[in-house]
């Protein structure tokens, strides 16, 4: 039973990152204010070569400096 229960899981978590990976929309993932993941739509829309050129920065960092604080506080409200 166990064992069966691991493979939905399994089958669950690949079909949830192939849409996640075929999406038109950016999912980008953050905590704590970095990056810890990003689709592969949202590497083309960053315009950088891969998900490592963004994994572990902020995403402010991406904002322009006119913007930053309107961002800030956009991503902290709760």
């Amino acid at each position: 039973m166990q064992q069966k229960m691991q493979e939905d899981l399994r089958h669950s978590e690949e079909r949830y990152r192939t849409l996640v990976d075929w999406s038109r929309d950016a999912i980008v993932v953050q905590r704590l204010g970095k990056m810890h993941f990003v689709n592969p739509t949202a590497i083309k829309m960053m315009a950088v070569t891969s998900a490592s050129d963004l994994i572990g920065k902020s995403a402010l960092e991406l904002v322009h400096p006119d913007f930053r604080e309107a961002m800030s506080q956009r991503l902290n409200a709760k």
